[in-house]
């Protein structure tokens, strides 16, 4: 028993003494960083200006970058309604040459013609308004303000899109107005 309190004692006096140490340690290296640090005091003040400097810098130019970021994104959605139109005058091609092959051949496939060529109209429509696109995009460049071009660009890629949905519909309703034709035909 008396071996146990005398080892608690000690550990505790090591304890003490240990802790002791580190603060004197930790206070004479506090007092010698702040002593170092006196000289470079200049150039910390010029590392705060130069960072004031580029944030002001950042500040002044966040307008022009924000307008070439949504130019880039514009280009980006005008490039895929490219492709997507592109896509829809070649699958409204190979349609209307198969319709017109069932014809030669005796079908009637009149319902599917008529089909697409309400598709070409939309799709002439789709154009128009992706040309309308193009234009507001490149407003958006010199636009004194932002928010009223990004609106009618914006609305002007709608009617695109809205187009594009129209032949979307007449094409797959000429699809399956053709699979009907050619089951018909077949039985």
């Amino acid at each position: 028993m008396k071996k146990t309190k005398y080892f608690i004692a000690i550990t505790a006096a090591v304890f003490v003494f240990i802790i002791a140490m580190v603060t004197i340690f930790m206070q004479d290296t506090f007092a010698q960083s702040e002593q170092a640090s006196a000289p470079y005091a200049d150039t910390r003040l010029e590392i705060q200006q130069r960072r004031q400097e580029i944030k002001n810098l950042r500040e002044s130019d966040k307008s022009g970058t924000r307008q070439q970021r949504i130019v880039l994104k514009g280009q980006n959605v005008l490039d895929r309604i490219d492709l997507r139109l592109n896509r829809t005058v070649k699958l409204t091609d190979k349609i209307e040459e198969v319709a017109k092959k069932m014809q030669e051949k005796g079908t009637d496939a009149e319902a599917v013609l008529t089909l697409i060529d309400a598709a070409r109209g939309k799709i002439t429509e789709a154009q128009t308004s992706y040309e309308q696109s193009k234009e507001m995009l490149d407003a958006i460049n010199g636009a004194e303000d932002l928010s009223i071009a990004i609106k009618n660009f914006k609305n002007a890629v709608s009617a695109t899109y809205k187009s594009m949905s129209e032949v979307k519909t007449n094409l797959v309703e000429a699809i399956k107005t053709l699979k009907a034709i050619k089951t018909t035909t077949v039985n």
